[in-house]
């Protein structure tokens, strides 16, 4: 909404670009009065730009190169993304502490970038030969400190720095052919004196200085989890949820206690526990009969999760008496609702 004319409005900002008074918007056209804000990162860097090209953030040849570095020994990923254009990505797109999923890890780049950007992270790789050779091996190395690629280290110019259309290497390159043709005497028409030549050299190659920091020393951990096949079965015509086929037995109870949270352990009637918390899981239907069997096997103080499919009227009801605090949980629904309490 503009409170003057268009015209007068144009030319007050015309004014006011010329005078160089203009921290916010700038004239893609002053002509035709476009206009567009402009913005800069809060760390003084530039907004990102459409085209990252390889010099900036890497290639597929930059990113082959870092996993053959990692696994000399094993057939590189075809495509490997390189760690700078990961960490691009995520500074863009992420902060510390945020989480990053992965949902095709392969050699594991993203994982490896995020933990080093001190992003948490999420990795899902279907190829379980993928995941021993090459997925946990490299993270593995980030967290021991032994993964000197990529972001890892960065290195910064302390010279003076190449001229414009140098590439690196040509300065360092130029010092010493020079350096071979004075002492062969192909430069005495030119009238240089030995000091002149050594001082020509010497700026040679301190444009090309560098110094290297390491930016990731190593630390921090992961957990590595296998899925299995899923406990549940859809029937699709009526949307039920069944057991699966497979979930009997000891079967079920190994499966109830990942999915509870409990430490998978067997010590008879229970088959995990968590903290004064045991685990019980029958496969069938549970009555007051078993209700007191279990309670009576509980330690004072200990509490009891009771996983049935199927439950007596008086099941609920004595444990309650029983034990006060235990719960019982139907499966499947109770599990696939976060196991509600009853």
């Amino acid at each position: 909404m503009l409170a003057e004319s268009l015209a007068d409005a144009a030319a007050s900002a015309r004014a006011r670009h010329v005078a160089g008074l203009w921290p916010e918007l700038v004239f893609l056209d002053i002509e035709k009065e476009r206009v567009q804000r402009k913005k800069h990162l809060a760390d003084d860097g530039r907004v990102p730009e459409t085209l990252w090209l390889a010099p900036d953030v890497g290639g597929s040849l930059r990113g082959k190169n870092e996993v053959r570095e990692l696994f000399p020994d094993s057939h590189a990923f075809a495509t490997p993304k390189p760690e700078q254009l990961l960490q691009r990505i995520l500074h863009i797109a992420t902060d510390p502490g945020d989480i990053v999923l992965d949902c095709f890890a392969g050699s594991g780049t993203s994982a490896a970038v995020a933990h080093k950007m001190g992003r948490q992270w999420v990795a899902v790789e279907r190829e379980r030969s993928t995941v021993d050779t090459f997925t946990k091996p490299r993270l593995t190395k980030v967290l021991s400190g032994e993964d000197p690629g990529g972001i890892t280290t960065v290195t910064r110019p302390t010279g003076d720095g190449l001229p414009v259309g140098l590439k690196s290497g040509e300065a360092r390159t130029a010092a010493k052919a020079l350096k071979a043709m004075f002492e062969d005497g192909n430069l005495d028409h030119t009238g240089l004196d030995e000091p002149t030549m050594k001082a020509v050299a010497k700026a040679m190659r301190g444009a090309e200085k560098t110094e290297t920091e390491t930016l990731w020393p190593g630390g921090g951990g992961f957990r590595h989890l296998r899925v299995g096949p899923s406990m549940f079965d859809l029937d699709a015509e009526s949307g039920d949820v069944f057991l699966a086929e497979w979930a009997t037995n000891g079967a079920f109870s190994e499966a109830v206690a990942a999915q509870l949270g409990f430490e998978r352990r067997e010590e008879p009637p229970f088959c995990g526990v968590k903290g004064r918390t045991r685990l019980a899981v029958l496969d069938g239907v549970v009555g007051a009969t078993e209700v007191e069997y279990l309670t009576a096997a509980l330690d004072e103080g200990e509490r009891m999760v009771l996983v049935g499919q199927a439950f007596t009227d008086d099941a609920a009801a004595t444990l309650r008496e029983q034990s006060p605090g235990s719960k019982v949980r139907h499966a499947p629904y109770d599990l696939l609702r976060g196991g509600r309490q009853r």
